[in-house]
C-alpha cells in the first residue's frame, strides 16, 4: 500500500509594527514627540481589524510595540496577548540607535520592555529597532540586547556589500 506525500509544513513568519501613522520616520521632522498626544489615534481600530483577519485564518504574529503605545493603550496591547500573539519591543519611541549611546540605548530597552511586559502581562523576548540595521556599525547595540536578556533581534538586514566580510549575518545565527 503506497502512502499518500504529504507537503512538508510550512513555518512562515509575520511581524506587525504597532505604531501610529504619526509615528512614522516620514514624519520626525514634522511631528515632534512632545506633539503625540495631540493626534487622534487609528491603532485601536485597525489593531483590532487586523487581529480579527488573523484570528479567521489561525494565524499568530509577533506584535513589536513602541513603549509610547504600551503605557497609553494597555488594553489593546492585552488584547493582542490574549489572542495568543507574541509582543516585542520597538523602543519606548521611534529613535534611531545611531542616535543614542549604549547608555540612552540600555535605558530605552528597559523602560520599552517594562512598559510592554506590564501592559500585555506576558515576557518580551525580542526587539526591532525603529530604523533597520544594515551595516556593521550598527552591531554594537546587539552585545547590549544580550546583555539586557533579550532572546532575539529583527533589526538586522544585511544588504548589498555591507557584511561581505561577514556572510553568516544573511542568515539567522547566535550573537
Amino acid at each position: 500500500m503506497e502512502i499518500p506525500h504529504q507537503p512538508p509544513e510550512k513555518h512562515n513568519l509575520l511581524t506587525v509594527m504597532l505604531e501610529d501613522y504619526f509615528h512614522v520616520e516620514a514624519f520626525n521632522g514634522l511631528i515632534q514627540r512632545s506633539q503625540w498626544d495631540r493626534f487622534e489615534t487609528r491603532l485601536e481600530k485597525n489593531t483590532l481589524r487586523a487581529l480579527d483577519l488573523l484570528e479567521r485564518f489561525n494565524i499568530k504574529a509577533t506584535f513589536f510595540v513602541l513603549g509610547w503605545v504600551a503605557d497609553r493603550q494597555p488594553d489593546l496591547i492585552k488584547e493582542v496577548a490574549r489572542r495568543g500573539h507574541e509582543l516585542g519591543s520597538r523602543g519606548l519611541y521611534r529613535r534611531s540607535t545611531r542616535r543614542m549611546t549604549p547608555e540612552e540605548f540600555r535605558d530605552d530597552l528597559s523602560r520599552s520592555r517594562d512598559a510592554v511586559e506590564r501592559a500585555s502581562e506576558t515576557e518580551v523576548l525580542g526587539y526591532r529597532s525603529s530604523r533597520r540595521w544594515s551595516s556593521p556599525e550598527d552591531l554594537w547595540a546587539l552585545d547590549i540586547l544580550a546583555e539586557q536578556g533579550y532572546a532575539y533581534d529583527s533589526s538586522l538586514v544585511p544588504m548589498a556589500r555591507a557584511f561581505n566580510r561577514e556572510p553568516w549575518r544573511c542568515f539567522a545565527h547566535q550573537h
